[in-house]
């Protein structure tokens, strides 16, 4: 009804103009403000400090003033914040939703690894690929890891864990299938007990 309301409106407007051969010039101008867009900050290698999580800015574009929500909520100071403190000693894929005063919203992710600072190994010389993949993955054999004692997960970005397995022997590459998983990233954990080795993963 309203649309015919306006139609009408207009074509009275328009006969008047043509009847008194007059020109009418309309300019609409409209005002859109830049699509929202949340930080979660780049990933952290985490080694008994208290980093801070949440880029600077946190959020960006849309209209402020923002809501901020952080997921899993646990091991921060304040999981309502743009800037939350991680105090908990677990690899953790975290999730930064924003909402601003519109109803719009976005997400980011941004991933906690342990570092194990009695160990020279650190993050070890291990590579997963095709990454981004969307099928088949293989995982090369981490160096100095003890592969009877290895476990595999897989996290997707709200902190379940997908895949939990443990090492092939067979196979110095082992390989995982995704297919099935949503698109999205993921966190691939391997530890063997004393070692842990964390890779962001990226499901296209």
């Amino acid at each position: 009804m309203k649309n015919a309301i306006l139609l009408l409106t207009f074509y009275v407007i328009f006969a008047i103009s043509l009847s008194a051969q007059k020109r009418y010039d309309i300019q609409i101008i409209s005002s859109q403000p830049p699509l929202l867009e949340a930080n979660a900050g780049v990933d952290v290698t985490w080694n008994f400090d208290t980093p801070v999580l949440g880029g600077s800015p946190a959020a960006f574009g849309g209209s402020a003033p923002y809501n901020y929500q952080w997921s899993p909520s646990f091991n921060l100071n304040n999981a309502a914040i743009a800037n939350p403190t991680f105090t908990g000693s677990d690899n953790t894929v975290y999730v930064l939703r924003v909402s601003d005063s519109r109803g719009c919203s976005s997400r980011d992710t941004v991933i906690i690894t342990i570092s194990d600072i009695d160990s020279p190994l650190g993050q070890a010389e291990f590579s997963v690929y095709p990454n981004p993949g969307s099928g088949i993955i293989k995982m090369s054999e981490p160096k100095e890891f003890n592969l009877e004692m290895t476990n595999i997960k897989l996290v997707d970005a709200l902190g379940r864990i997908v895949i939990d397995t443990h090492w092939d022997l067979e196979f110095d590459v082992n390989s995982l299938d995704i297919s099935l998983f949503d698109v999205g990233t993921y966190m691939l954990i391997l530890s063997d007990g004393d070692l842990t080795l964390t890779r962001k993963l990226v499901i296209q």
